[in-house]
């Protein structure tokens, strides 16, 4: 009897145990599903939110809905739209989000796709309103925008990476040409010759920078000499004052200037010499143009010729009366009564 009584003391101190680590672990299991309904909102009163996109493209139902970077929500479904009822958006996204933060959700906020990471999920987030913005009724639409492409961001960062490719070929083939000493710069890096010229170049412009620096000519003494430089300060001060007595003075220079009745006048005596000019011009064209005697003295070589026969002759007879003038004397008899 004593045997069968310990027994079934064992037997029961079996069976609490056993049901005290059932009820340890339902009270931990349901304390987990209350911290994990918790932390996603599981638990929380929610409202409806809806936002139109042109494309989701990673986006699935049950995707975490944040607010300012802080879950509030999940999508609930993703439906198409009717063609061309919301052009250009293509899909309607009905968000599910607690009500606690239905006073931060207000008309200027702003949904946008997001990726967690680079390559990773895709959630929705928005942006919370300003307090002068009404808040979003349950229903509303909340504006939407348009998710990054990563597709064509890729593309882009492909097309970029290959100009960068082609640009360090381009750089790789002038370096290769540089070092092969092709061009002014490849020869200067390469030719020892070139190198000892351009620094023996740069000894002798040290040396007359020196020089100049040192010497008494006058490219020295405008660099040291205080007194040159006063006496070309005080020319250009004084070209100055002529300038400024010329532009108010009452001389000629001054009125000539300032005055229009010299100005008129100086042109009319332009007018005057221009307009004799044209009469000589005019003149001159008779001449060569007409028939008389001038015009035929300039332009007939027989007349010419019997005009400088005719000067020949003159001068002749001019030369024999100085020699012989008696011959041309005229003999006169005198009678006396």
């Amino acid at each position: 009897m004593a045997r069968t009584a310990s027994r079934r003391r064992q037997l029961e101190w079996s069976e609490l145990r056993v049901g005290l680590f059932l009820i340890i672990g339902l009270a931990l299991l349901g304390y987990a599903v209350y911290r994990v309904g918790d932390l996603f909102d599981v638990f929380a009163d929610r409202y409806p939110l809806v936002m139109l996109v042109p494309a989701a493209a990673g986006l699935l139902e049950g995707a975490p809905v944040t607010l300012a970077g802080q879950r509030v929500g999940q999508v609930d479904a993703i439906d198409f739209l009717p063609v061309g009822a919301a052009e250009p958006n293509h899909l309607s996204i009905r968000l599910s989000i607690s009500q606690e933060v239905q006073a931060q959700i207000r008309a200027d906020s702003r949904a946008r796709i997001r990726t967690q990471g680079l390559l990773g999920d895709r959630y929705v987030d928005i942006s919370p309103g300003t307090p002068g913005a009404p808040v979003l009724s349950p229903g509303d639409t909340i504006p939407a925008i348009p998710p990054v492409d990563y597709e064509d961001l890729l593309a882009s960062a492909a097309e970029t990476l290959e100009e960068a490719r082609q640009l360090v070929t381009e750089l790789r083939a002038v370096t290769d040409g540089l070092l092969a000493g092709r061009g002014t710069l490849g020869r200067l890096l390469t030719d020892e010759a070139l190198y000892d010229r351009m620094v023996g170049a740069t000894g002798e412009l040290r040396t007359l920078l020196a020089g100049i620096n040192g010497a008494d000519g006058t490219l020295g003494r405008l660099i040291r000499d205080p007194a040159l430089y006063e006496r070309i300060h005080g020319a250009v001060a004084r070209i100055d004052s002529l300038g400024a007595l010329i532009l108010h003075g009452d001389g000629t220079l001054g009125r000539l200037v300032r005055d229009d009745d010299l100005y008129r006048q100086l042109t009319g005596v332009v007018g005057h010499a221009d307009s004799t000019i044209t009469s000589l011009g005019a003149s001159l064209g008779a001449l060569t143009d007409g028939e008389g005697t001038l015009q035929r003295f300039l332009t007939d070589p027989a007349l010419y010729d019997e005009f400088l026969k005719a000067v020949i002759d003159l001068q002749t007879l001019i030369n024999d009366i100085r020699a012989n003038p008696k011959k041309y004397r005229p003999e006169v008899n005198v009678d006396v009564f």
